[in-house]
């Protein structure tokens, strides 16, 4: 007997794999001549900016910028508060089989703990460890069999397969410039000790084959108050972020992962009859698309006949079910008896997250890890900034 197959060409995306690299960053902050030299360090926080993600043959090459924000004791008369931020760039390339200039690129970044070593009075050493996890897709074109010729004597097996079609990806970039009022109870500001920027409230809307990307940029500042006693003070603001993506093809129905990666952060205060009761805001980020939809495959996987002796050849193919993100928040509750913090004013909280282990099992990952969380605070007999770090452990599912 004779018999052919009936072969139907898709678009799909091939899943190349994820690759992890840690590049310590080192260098050493040099103080501008107009700040004065230090007696002690209070707090060194760094923040990652992107520049580039450019994938090439076998690699994926990384440039950006580490940004360091400096909270020190000045050795003067009054061994006043004083801040400093620095900026290093950096390159690196992690090796990655399989990926060409015209794969798709996904790029996260961990930020660990600065160490720092004061060389002298207007110098630090430091070092970060930045951790990057990348992952690759390339969009393809296979053949898959969909039927076969002359079946009227054959046994055949189907399955049906959900499949991801091809990853469109776009992006747009966003630009906040902003003069912020200081709220009415707020001191002017004498000099800015600390700022910090966070992303939330992530969402978007479709429109015409236009992608509305929204959020929201947190942004506070800890600042020195213009005044006799140079009082520790913060201010908190929140701004929009808002860019369209232009995206041919894409539907109600497609799924959309959108990706912000900052660029560049910048806080100034505004002077207006010799006093600062403004900050500028200058915000540059990218918010990157991918698209892609669900496609629903009916695929031959078996075929059988008594009357003659079949042969078949296979080609496997690593294809991408789903991109999934999927965001879960715990809370970790837990009483700390803290004596430092005692006749103290909070300033800030932060926390950075240290995952030691994970599994995965049966569509669930159990997580076990610390998070380091950091606490600014200001003592009420003598307003200086002091620094605690804490370890709180924690397990989820």
């Amino acid at each position: 007997m004779s018999a052919d197959t009936i072969n139907e060409t898709i678009h799909v995306c091939k899943y190349l794999g994820a690759e992890k690299k840690t590049k310590t960053i080192e260098g050493e902050v040099v103080l501008p001549d107009i700040k004065p030299d230090i007696l002690s360090i209070v707090r060194i926080r760094g923040r990652v900016c992107i520049n580039s993600v450019r994938p090439e043959d076998d690699k994926i090459n990384i440039d950006g910028t580490i940004c360091f924000n400096v909270i020190y004791i000045a050795d003067d008369e009054m061994n006043s508060q004083r801040g400093v931020n620095y900026e290093l760039e950096f390159s690196e390339s992690i090796h990655f089989p399989g990926v060409t200039q015209d794969s798709v690129v996904r790029l996260k970044y961990d930020v660990g703990n600065v160490e720092y070593k004061v060389i002298n009075g207007r110098e630090i050493a430091i070092k970060v460890p930045v951790v990057f996890h990348a992952k690759a897709f390339h969009n393809c074109d296979i053949s898959i069999v969909r039927g076969i010729t002359d079946d009227d004597e054959m046994e055949v097996q189907k399955t049906n397969c959900n499949i991801c079609s091809t990853i469109m990806t776009a992006g747009t970039q966003i630009e906040v410039k902003e003069n912020v009022q200081l709220d009415a109870h707020n001191s002017p500001i004498g000099e800015i000790l600390d700022c910090d920027l966070n992303i939330i409230n992530k969402e978007y809307k479709l429109s015409y084959n236009k992608i509305l990307a929204k959020a929201d940029a947190v942004v506070k500042i800890i600042y020195t108050a213009d005044n006799e006693n140079q009082d520790v003070e913060c201010f908190e603001t929140t701004l929009p972020l808002m860019g369209i993506i232009d995206m041919d093809g894409v539907k109600d129905t497609s799924q959309i992962k959108l990706d912000y990666m900052l660029k560049s952060f910048w806080i100034k205060p505004v002077y207006q009859d010799l006093q600062a009761n403004c900050i500028s805001v200058e915000i540059t980020a990218d918010v990157n698309a991918f698209v892609y939809d669900d496609n629903d495959v009916e695929l031959i996987t078996d075929f059988y006949t008594p009357n003659a002796l079949l042969n078949s050849e296979t080609e496997s193919n690593q294809v991408l079910k789903s991109m999934i993100d999927i965001d879960e928040s715990f809370s970790i509750t837990q009483t700390l008896v803290v004596p430092e913090l005692d006749n103290t004013r909070i300033l800030n909280i932060s926390g950075d997250v240290t995952l030691i282990e994970r599994n995965v099992l049966n569509g669930k990952i159990a997580m076990t890890g610390n998070v380091d969380v950091y606490v600014l605070f200001a003592k009420a007999s003598n307003h200086l900034i002091e620094s605690k770090k804490m370890e709180l452990p924690f397990q989820q599912v």
